[in-house]
């Protein structure tokens, strides 16, 4: 699980907490952009193309609360997923 929001100064924290409930990472990114890569990254276990980076910080990010929310490694696949549903029904 991912639970991250926007500091004062416009970067990114990220807690990684475990399905325990334990924190195991903190993650500190420079930006949306840079966040979007990090979670793509983590999810996968590749970095994600530039493009599907710039989409998810498009259509997921820039909606979520900017003081905060919590996302898990599942929902940024299932986003994925339903990306690649949608370029194959085009």
């Amino acid at each position: 699980m991912y639970v991250a929001g926007w500091e004062e100064d416009g970067r990114v924290g990220v807690d990684v907490v475990d399905d325990r409930g334990v924190l195991s990472a903190r993650w500190e990114c420079g930006d949306e952009g840079a966040l979007a890569v990090a979670l793509l990254s983590d999810a996968t276990g590749h970095r994600p193309k530039e493009a599907t980076a710039t989409a998810f910080r498009r259509e997921v990010l820039s909606l979520l609360p900017r003081d905060g929310f919590a996302m898990s490694s599942q929902e940024v696949c299932a986003w994925l997923l339903i990306r690649a549903i949608e370029r194959l029904e085009r």
